[in-house]
């Protein structure tokens, strides 16, 4: 039995071991739980406190010019924060001073946000040019980030100088190269062009520009990175044309006899004349008067005119100088005596020469050879050879010669003497052949003209002024007549009256001045000259006149163009004009 109690109480005390060590077991558990919980907690509480917000900033654009002209005045500053936090954004110069805050917010949510800063210190003042820190600062429950970035303030405009510009205003090249310099980084381009020129990086650039004729406005602009321009504007005109040259004398192909040729003309576009590399005084009214030293034989005149950008115009002129009086060979010698009245006269002088004998144009061959007939009276006659060349030498020779008539008995005295022994039939015949012979004097005779003006002197007027000379022609038989008017070349320059038929008297004609196609005459001197032709004869009558200058009527109506005169039409004029002086002289 009491084996049996001791079994007992060894079970239980067995037993009660084992609930005890359950019982500490659980409990450890249980507050190992409890624990990391708290830990658990803690730390997450200790997280949040300690924890540090995340901040990026941006700003577009880095550099601004805050100067009113809405070309990147401003700039957005960007920045981004991970969570809410309290967020100041400032702005700091290079020095590190704060500059003005742009944002100071409390408990603003994480996300993205933009601020536009306008250059301005506290929002009045504007800042100086320099770097600038924009700075974001997001504060969290016991620390705080900030970012920041730079930004760039410029307001100075790039310079910008075209080079070689300065004191080019007229070009006669359309291609024109255009150099200028500017700072480096700069953009340069041309207004109304979207192209953009090179800048290297010293800031010089090139600008390749096809110009067109006349005015050109060239304006370049530079824009720096912070959009400040500067530009520039420059006129280049150009000018493709040659300057107008007008020569008034000498004439293509002129022959002359004096070695100082007096060259004149007009080049009112011109800067700068020329002849043969002599520089000439040019006029401000553009005209130009210079002497020119002839050599003797073939001169080649070459007259240049040059305008302020280069163009040339370029006249030539051939000049023959001929100093020496023409030759003159005659068949006819001093003192000689005929029995004949007329005589055949041949003689040879200068090829091209004109020969004048007794005043008369004689035809000279391409030999130099002329020969006439001389119609002699009866005792002594004087024979008078002149010998003009194309360049106005004269040579002039005298004969005298004499014509002895047979003595002849007087026609009458004969007549009377045989009048007893004619016939009755012849009675008649002597009185009818008389009769005959003084009509068919009537009708044979030859025709005279004479011409006189009211003035020697004229001023044209007007067209409609009604300025006119009075001619007064006097014909002494019914006769073909015209009136024109010869320059001193010998050459027609106006037909005051068409050849037509005209009776025998005084006939009254007037003149204004005005060639055939109704310009004005230069002023000179010219000569007035009336021709009657009748079947066996031509006769001429001339008068000298003078052609005054009157400035308004000169100018309005006077031709501008000198006349060019061909070789031909110059031998021919030479002639006219010796005949016009002999009669003048003979006159």
């Amino acid at each position: 039995m009491r084996n049996t109690q001791s079994s007992i109480n060894r079970m239980h005390a067995r037993h009660g071991s084992k609930s005890s060590n359950r019982l500490t077991v659980q409990n450890f558990v249980t507050a190992l739980g409890i624990g990391l919980v708290l830990v658990l907690l803690g730390s997450t509480f200790l997280g949040e406190y300690l924890s540090v917000p995340d901040v990026t900033v941006s700003a577009n654009p880095v550099i601004i010019s805050p100067n009113n002209d809405l070309t990147q005045d401003t700039t957005n500053f960007i920045y981004s924060i991970s969570e809410e936090s309290h967020v100041t954004a400032q702005v700091f110069d290079e020095k590190g001073a704060l500059i003005t805050t742009l944002a100071d917010v409390d408990n603003q949510p994480g996300g993205q946000y933009i601020i536009l800063w306008d250059g301005l210190r506290d929002g009045e003042n504007m800042v100086v040019d320099g770097t600038y820190m924009l700075q974001a600062t997001a504060k969290g429950e016991s620390r705080s980030n900030s970012q920041s970035v730079e930004v760039v303030v410029d307001t100075e405009p790039p310079p910008l100088q075209l080079i070689n510009l300065d004191d080019l205003n007229r070009v006669a090249n359309p291609s024109l190269v255009i150099e200028g310099i500017t700072e480096p980084g700069t953009t340069v381009y041309q207004s109304g062009r979207a192209d953009v020129i090179p800048v290297d990086s010293q800031g010089r650039f090139q600008i390749e520009r096809q110009l067109t004729e006349g005015s050109n406005i060239l304006e370049i602009i530079a824009s720096d990175p912070a959009g400040n321009s500067t530009r520039t504007t420059h006129e280049v005109t150009l000018v493709t044309q040659a300057p107008e040259l007008v020569l008034n004398e000498p004439y293509n192909d002129a022959w002359l006899n004096d070695a100082v040729l007096d060259i004149s003309g007009v080049a009112p576009n011109a800067e700068s004349v020329t002849i043969n590399n002599q520089p000439v005084n040019l006029q401000e009214d553009g005209t130009f008067q210079h002497e020119y030293i002839l050599q003797e034989g073939d001169n080649t005149l070459r007259i240049q005119a040059t305008n302020d950008v280069g163009n040339v115009t370029t006249l030539s002129r051939l000049v023959h100088l001929k100093s020496t009086a023409p030759a003159i060979k005659l068949s006819l010698d001093e003192g000689a005596e005929f029995q004949q009245s007329q005589v055949r006269l041949t003689g040879r002088t200068d090829v091209g020469s004109t020969i004048l004998v007794n005043n008369q144009v004689v035809a000279v061959s391409t030999l130099g050879e002329f020969q006439t007939t001389l119609n002699l009276a009866n005792g002594a006659n004087l024979v008078t050879i002149e010998s003009r060349d194309i360049a106005g030498n004269t040579a002039t020779l005298t004969r005298q010669v004499f014509f002895n008539s047979p003595v002849a008995q007087n026609e009458l005295t004969q007549l009377l003497n045989n009048f007893p022994s004619l016939s009755s039939l012849a009675t008649p015949l002597l009185v009818l052949i008389p009769s005959i012979m003084i009509l068919g004097y009537f009708l044979t005779r030859p025709v005279s003209v004479s011409l006189k003006s009211d003035t020697d002197a004229f001023m044209p007027g007007r067209p409609e002024e009604q300025e006119f000379v009075t001619l007064n022609l006097d014909l002494s038989k019914s006769a073909r007549s015209a009136i024109e008017v010869i320059d001193e070349l010998g050459q027609s320059v106006a037909t005051i009256s068409q050849r037509r038929q005209r009776s025998g008297g005084q006939h009254e004609v007037q003149w204004n001045g005005y060639d055939d196609y109704g310009r004005v005459l230069p002023p000179g001197e010219y000569t007035i000259q009336a021709t009657a032709i009748t079947p066996n004869a031509t006769v001429q009558s001339a008068v000298p006149i003078m052609i005054t200058e009157s400035p308004t009527v000169h100018r309005r109506y006077t031709k501008q163009t000198p006349t060019t005169i061909s070789a031909d039409t110059q031998w021919e004029n030479l002639n006219r004009r010796n005949v016009v002086r002999q009669k003048r002289q003979g006159g």
